[in-house]
């Protein structure tokens, strides 16, 4: 029972694009020692953090692959260094043969993954990205329409296709009556191609001499707004709660016994809140430009900025950076597993833990 490498990536990039990471993110296959796709996995680990302890269970525990939430390997490494905790965990890998994975923001972005799961610990709303993510490369590219008639769009469709590499095409509906009312039996070929091939496009039109009337339009895209995908979750709350609510929610989604709390005079003295702004880790930066919300829950933020959000009369709930990521690694286990149709036996890390801890 195991999948090779090639099949366990495609699987994973399925459930968090890297197309959505942020582009000072380092994510993807980052520690490949084998060199090669074709090797099998069959025990496969989850970690938010990849430490020695965590390197030691994966060996103990037989694991062919670890997937990193955090990169292992974001600043350029210049020396590996084996009294250095975070080089040694890299040699570790490479010794023992242990490809090492990392999604980190593209996790953060994707539909149902760790911000829309950290979301669900305010209780039901609608929930949107913060910032939106778009479709990467959808600028440098442009809708075709060609008004054809039903017996040579077939010619058309195999034109751009064969001189001009168009790879997504359709033709659409029928147009029954023209300006007099009088029947015809046009039909809308329509594809979308890169800007730069709208050369070969015209000259694969244009190959029937016979076709001077021949009536086609080019519209420009934008960068298409992938749905659902981007940084942080802004909630609009079904109902709105007050804070110590609220608070009482997020330590029982998140299974923390305590958690950090600036209360606004507003919420001190029982203000409802409807509007919350969520961000798995740290969250201070993108915060900042989203200042319409009444609550703001990260891992952690810096302290001038706390008390500029609570003077400003919102509220803030500190949970500890890996704390607001790590509850949803079972979820992430059973997406995978899914996805592989059990064929890879996934485990989640018992050494990872927030270096921190309230005592």
């Amino acid at each position: 029972m195991a999948v090779v490498l090639s099949r366990l990536l495609s699987l994973l990039e399925k459930i968090a694009p890297l197309d959505y990471a942020e582009e000072w993110d380092n994510v993807g296959l980052l520690i490949d020692p084998a060199g090669t796709q074709a090797i099998s996995i069959s025990r496969l680990m989850l970690t938010i953090d990849l430490t020695p302890a965590v390197m030691d269970e994966a060996a103990e525990r037989r694991a062919d692959m670890v997937v990193a939430y955090h990169p292992p390997i974001f600043k350029p490494l210049k020396r590996l260094r084996q009294n250095v905790p975070a080089e040694r965990v890299v040699m570790q890998a490479v010794r023992a043969g242990l490809p090492v994975y990392s999604p980190h923001t593209a996790l953060d972005a994707a539909p149902k993954g760790v911000n829309d799961w950290l979301a669900e610990g305010v209780g039901p709303g609608l929930v949107q990205p913060l910032e939106q993510s778009f479709e990467k490369g959808a600028a440098a590219q442009c809708r075709v329409s060609v008004l054809t008639n039903s017996e040579e769009v077939e010619r058309l469709r195999h034109a751009v296709v064969e001189q001009a590499g168009v790879k997504r095409i359709a033709s659409s509906g029928e147009r029954r009556l023209d300006a007099q009312g009088q029947p015809r039996d046009d039909v809308w070929l329509e594809f979308v191609c890169e800007r730069r091939a709208l050369e070969r496009v015209a000259t694969a039109l244009g190959a029937d001499r016979s076709r001077k009337d021949l009536v086609w339009d080019v519209t420009p895209l934008g960068d298409k707004p992938l749905l659902g995908t981007g940084a942080g979750r802004g909630v609009r709350l079904q109902d709105a709660l007050t804070l110590p609510d609220l608070v009482e929610q997020l330590k029982q989604h998140l299974g923390l016994p305590k958690l950090w709390v600036a209360a606004s005079d507003r919420h001190k003295r029982g203000g409802e809140i409807e509007r919350v702004a969520l961000c798995a880790g740290a969250g201070g930066s993108l915060f900042e430009r989203h200042p319409d919300y009444d609550l703001y829950v990260t891992g952690e933020m810096r302290h001038h900025d706390v008390k500029d959000a609570v003077a400003s009369g919102r509220s803030v709930i500190l949970c500890g950076h890996t704390n607001t990521e790590r509850g949803y690694l079972p979820l992430l286990r059973r997406r995978i597993e899914t996805a592989c149709e059990g064929e890879v036996k996934v485990l989640v890390s018992k050494r990872d833990a927030d270096p921190l801890v309230v005592t």
